[in-house]
């Protein structure tokens, strides 16, 4: 299913996490998906240190608690 027009403009932009784990803060936005309707929407997101890719939802991003915009 095509992702909306804000998830679009998501992509590229910069995360940094509240609470690093395995000593990756840094994050790069590089995809964002819904599957469908009922499910709610993934951003896929990249490690800057390590590459790794991970797999986070709409809600979770959205928390101040465990995301901020910016590397910071």
């Amino acid at each position: 299913m095509k992702i909306q027009g804000k998830q679009q403009k998501l992509i590229g932009s910069k995360w940094t996490a509240v609470s690093p784990h395995n000593k990756e803060k840094h994050f790069e936005l590089i995809g964002a998906r819904q599957a469908d309707v009922e499910r709610p929407t993934t951003h896929t997101l990249r490690s800057v240190m390590s590459g790794i890719t991970y797999h986070v939802a709409d809600s979770e991003l959205q928390d101040t608690k465990k995301w901020r915009r910016g590397w910071q």
